[in-house]
Parts: structure tokens; sequence; C-alpha cells
């Protein structure tokens, strides 16, 4: 066996031949032997498909979010080529400007111009290095704690409910609730586990669920340009109190296919 196919066998045989030890009650490995499980998969299996990337991801303990494990970028039909060969003449010096695109209104070019240098260039269409798509980043943290339906725009309502929420019995926060509203406060220092630490590993757990098809799904997802399945889903609507809740009214995508565009986001944990 070489050294690349040794980890498989390893989380295959842990993942079928005891499926009960996937679970944090009963762990199948120490937690420094988790952890080397993890950096001999990442070291000698270079072309791992996107299941053993979130694998590596668990068994390491790393943070969830977007660019980590499968949770990889979206392809994209609207790139800079795209629009160089439907704009050639503007895009011949490798930048557009305001006057060259005018089907953009002013906020849509501003919202395109990612560096604010008031062109278009091709570093606007990578997306990957704009903070606000960072999870870990601050603003991108605060961003997904008030964008309460996960759509990616922050309404003054979901402002305003976050406010009244965070507040409670008053009108306004000081700098310390902030910090406790934002989730911004100290965090404990992180200490490696071993093997007499009575706690159960949670990165088991968590396996249990990427395998039980809890995190996402084993099948690959629809293709750039693939038409959408059929879709009955029930509207979802804001609670006065916060949060939100399924209604009895039912988006059909029949209704919409053909008329109007659509956007469908899967896969967002809230």
């Amino acid at each position: 066996m070489n050294s690349r196919s040794f980890p498989l066998a390893v989380l295959l045989a842990i993942s079928f031949g005891n499926p009960t030890a996937m679970f944090a009650e009963e762990p199948p490995l120490t937690p420094k032997q988790t952890t080397q499980l993890a950096e001999m998969i990442e070291r000698d299996w270079e072309d791992r498909p996107p299941w053993a990337e979130m694998a590596v991801m668990i068994l390491k303990g790393g943070p969830m979010g977007s660019g980590k494990g499968w949770f990889t970028g979206a392809a994209r039909r609207h790139t800079w080529p795209w629009l160089a060969n439907r704009m050639p003449e503007a895009a011949k010096d490798g930048r557009i400007t305001s006057e060259e695109i005018l089907q953009l209104s002013k906020q849509d070019f501003d919202r395109l111009d990612q560096d604010r240098d008031r062109v278009i260039t091709e570093a606007d269409f990578v997306f990957e290095k704009n903070p606000m798509m960072e999870d870990d980043s601050p603003a991108g943290s605060i961003f997904s704690r008030l964008d309460e339906d996960s759509n990616g725009r922050l309404t003054s309502e979901e402002v305003q409910r976050w406010f009244k929420q965070s507040t409670k019995d008053s009108d306004f926060l000081s700098v310390d609730d902030l910090k406790i509203a934002l989730g911004l406060g100290p965090r404990p220092p992180r200490r490696d586990r071993d093997s007499s630490d009575p706690r159960p590993d949670p990165r088991w757990k968590m396996m249990g669920m990427f395998l039980d098809g809890e995190m996402g799904s084993f099948s690959e997802g629809p293709a750039l340009d693939s038409e959408a399945p059929e879709l009955d889903l029930p509207l979802v609507a804001h609670r006065e109190e916060g949060g939100l809740e399924l209604t009895d009214e039912v988006i059909r995508l029949k209704n919409y296919r053909g008329s109007k565009p659509v956007v469908l986001i899967f896969g967002s944990f809230t």
C-alpha cells in the first residue's frame, strides 16, 4: 500500500467498520492520532475530491465557512473574459469606465468596482479576495450575525431588529454591550487536547454528522448552465419578535421560469 492510499484506508475502515464510533461518545482515535490522520491525508492525497477536503478540515478542527472544506466558490458565467468579449472595444485597454458601460447604473457600477478605482478591470471579478467573503474576518462575522435570512444583503429592518434585541429595555448600546451583541468578547485561549482530557473530542461528532449527510450531499451539485429542478418551497417570513418562520404560502419555480430572474441559494446554515 502506498503512502497516498494508507490514510484513505484508515478513514474508510473507521467509517464503515464501526459507524457508531464516529460519534463523540466513542472516538475511534485519540486526539493526537486524529490530527495525524488529517495531516497524512492532506500531505499524501493532493488531488483529493471535495468530500475528502471536508473530512480533512473536520479532522483538523478547522473553522467552518466560505472557502473551507467543500464550501468552495461557485462556478461563474459572468467573468472578465465574458464582459470583454461582449465589449471588446471598451475592454481593449484592460479597463472599462462608467462612460463605456452605460447599461449599468452608478450603484451597480460602484458595487462591481471592488477596489474603488473608478474603472472595472479583471481584478474586480476576483471575489474571493473581497474581505466581505471571508467568514472569519470581522466584517464578515458581523454581517453574518445581522443577515438573518442569509441572503447576502443587510436590510434596515434586520439592523433594527438586531438593535432592538440587543438593547432589550434600553435605547442605546455601550461598548461592552456592542461586544457582547456581536460576539466580539475575549475568547478563551485555545489548548491542544490530549489523551487525559475527559471531554469527548467534538471532531468525531462532526464526522458522524458529515458521514450521515447532515452537512451536505456527497453527490455532485448542478453544473453551470444546468436547468434547475422544479421546486415547491414554503415562503419564509420574519417574526416581529425576531427570527424566521415558515408560512403557508408556497413559492413554485415554474411560476417564474422564463419570466424573471430567480436566484436559488442552497446549503445556507443559519
